[in-house]
């Protein structure tokens, strides 16, 4: 995970300098400042948590927040990593509360690829929060009890302060 997240914070100093029916909703965000792109711990942020199916159970159309987008936050990108397969072979949307599939529509709970990056458009354009939200994994059947997913947010927060 360590390494990963070297390899992550890399990517994110690179890219910095040039509907669920009759779901629950799991709140399992990480909160705070995140960790800053710079020592003043200033706008960039990287937001980073694993979701350990182990510990969190989720049935079939849940919706699990996972990360807190601030209100004035640009999200540049997210991305994404199966670690460990889910038992049962399920797809994933990663979105928010405006758009349940918005960075990604049916990831599948068995690929452990690697890690993909999804949002980061040719112009850094990124997406606009003016008020608060969550990035939230999307569930179309219960995933079982074993399976862990990396979630990461590049951000700009505090554009319209």
């Amino acid at each position: 995970m360590k390494k990963t997240m070297k390899m992550n914070v890399l990517l994110i100093m690179v890219v910095l300098s040039g509907f669920a029916l009759f779901g629950a909703t799991i709140d399992t965000t990480v909160g705070g400042d995140g960790f800053p792109a710079n020592a003043g711990g200033e706008r960039y942020v990287l937001k980073a948590v694993e979701l350990d199916l182990s510990a969190t159970t989720v049935a079939s159309n849940d919706v699990v927040q996972v990360i807190t987008i601030p209100d004035n936050a640009i999200v540049l990108a997210v991305s994404y990593e199966v670690s460990t397969a889910c038992a049962n072979g399920v797809t994933i949307d990663i979105g928010d509360g405006a758009d349940p599939n918005g960075y990604v529509n049916n990831l599948s709970s068995t690929n452990t690829a690697g890690w993909v990056t999804s949002g980061i458009s040719a112009t850094l354009s990124g997406k606009l929060y003016t008020s608060a939200d969550t990035i939230d994994l999307t569930f179309d059947d219960a995933p079982g009890a074993t399976g862990k997913i990396n979630v990461t947010v590049i951000l700009i927060r505090g554009v319209r302060e």
